[in-house]
């Protein structure tokens, strides 16, 4: 964009960071550190462990189910501690129209909130703040308010079919006044009126699509960060605000917590992630994984990294073990938040304790050894006190066999002498400072806990 000035007039730019390090990972490590510091980042001491309705229910969802995964999670207390259960989308009347409910919850969702509250659960709800699907009433009503193109239209922004046909949604200006006032309508009513503590706010990046606003002097970033700024002030300091789909710089320091890849999906990958997305991105396991991987450095630095949420259940999933167990693998070695996402009724006891066992992982700092040598990096050491964990991936469609060299891993990991699989308890010997691993299934993985006089 062409920002004019006028005579004498000046503008500071965000600072310039120049640094040296010995390796990519020290680099990167002090970058995100300096940014966290310019940014006054906010890192929750302690990440919390979520529900949400999403990946089983879809915008299916609907005050009943609610209601019974409410029950189920409330009889789990003793076994698993979890901390908000969230509804996703498929509450709001249309997308944009978020303080009007549909039938689907004919109490309205403060009802909701208040029994989530009195299960001894934080409340959770999905919202997509900066924009609006074709046919709101918000659109409808107020064009104006949107992002505009050269032709004095709004802006497109997302085309989802999961809304429906004709369900086209466009970018808000979060420069208008008006829109600052109603965001601030629409967050009061989520937070303080209905009584909703966890805001998950999604598809942020609309905030910053390039086009004509109300403020021609904002840069896409500062708009986004405009927007956001608002949120976290109308909701208050102790709301637990989860970023996703959103420009990652212009959100530090206002969320709690921010998802640092794209969906996962109840399958590993599909014809059209493999094909007209060239196996880089789109609504797929394995590229969530691959984020979770190569973001892992901002995970307490910046923010509470989201990897989405673990799925365990064997019913509606075309996920193998082998794959939940690689989800489950990259979400506790890199120490990301927890966050189920079945119905609760489709979990067995055996799926139940495979979650029991990744919450138990989590906690350590998570060191992506091969993060600049591969596009799916396939080594992560997590170092925690008294514990060292090893997680070794196989992202091939086909089984490979797997040798590490502790000594080129990691020099702390030279003096392990045993290695023990944490899902399986299965031991596995190391011979010369050499664990065999033997043949990797497709997409599988093993996690490992060494044992030895490490850190010598």
């Amino acid at each position: 964009m062409v920002i004019a000035f006028a005579p004498g007039e000046d503008l500071t730019t965000e600072p310039l960071w120049l640094s040296a390090a010995r390796s990519a990972q020290a680099g990167l490590a002090a970058y995100a550190a300096a940014v966290a510091a310019a940014m006054k980042a906010r890192v929750p001491a302690r990440a919390p462990v979520g529900w949400c309705s999403w990946y089983y229910y879809f915008s299916g969802i609907t005050e009943a189910a609610m209601l019974e995964n409410l029950r189920a999670l409330a009889a789990l207390r003793s076994e698993v501690r979890f901390d908000y259960v969230q509804v996703d989308d498929g509450y709001q009347a249309d997308v944009g129209d978020w303080v009007t409910t549909n039938a689907k919850f004919p109490r309205g969702m403060g009802a909701l909130a208040t029994q989530i509250d009195a299960e001894g659960f934080m409340p959770g709800i999905w919202t997509a703040p900066f924009i609006a699907r074709r046919g709101s009433r918000l659109l409808r009503e107020h064009p104006d308010w949107f992002v505009q193109t050269a032709r004095g239209r709004p802006r497109f922004a997302i085309y989802n079919p999961v809304w429906g046909w004709g369900g086209n949604c466009y970018a808000l200006d979060t420069t208008h006044p008006a829109v600052q006032d109603w965001l601030r309508n629409v967050v009061h009513t989520l937070v303080h009126f209905w009584g909703y503590r966890v805001l998950k706010l999604d598809f942020l990046y609309a905030a910053a699509l390039p086009g004509r606003r109300y403020d021609p002097r904002a840069t896409r970033a500062a708009a986004l960060r405009r927007g956001l700024e608002i949120i976290r002030e109308t909701a208050g300091d102790d709301v637990f605000l989860l970023g996703c789909g959103c420009p990652l710089g212009p959100a530090i320091g206002v969320v709690d917590a921010m998802r640092i890849g794209p969906d996962v999906a109840p399958y590993w990958s599909k014809w059209h992630t493999r094909g007209p997305q060239r196996d880089l991105h789109g609504l797929a396991t394995k590229h969530a994984v691959r984020n979770t991987l190569t973001r892992a450095f901002l995970h307490r630095v910046w923010w509470l990294n989201d990897p989405d949420c673990l799925m365990v259940r064997e019913a509606d999933t075309e996920l193998t073990l082998d794959e939940v167990l690689t989800l489950a693998t990259a979400i506790a070695v890199t120490d990301g938040m927890v966050v189920l996402s079945d119905a609760m009724s489709t979990v067995t006891p055996e799926r139940l304790a495979l979650l029991q066992r990744t919450l138990a992982a989590t906690g350590g700092r998570a060191e992506v050894v091969d993060l600049m040598q591969s596009d799916m990096p396939e080594i992560v050491v997590s170092r925690a006190p008294g514990r060292t964990l090893l997680a070794v991936f196989n992202f091939a469609d086909e089984p490979v066999v797997k040798h590490i060299d502790l000594a080129a891993t990691a020099a702390d990991l030279v003096g392990a002498t045993e290695a023990t699989d944490w899902w399986t308890g299965e031991r596995v010997a190391v011979h010369g400072g050499r664990l065999d691993l033997g043949e990797l299934p497709a997409h599988g993985s093993r996690l490992l806990v060494l044992t030895g006089d490490l850190g010598s």
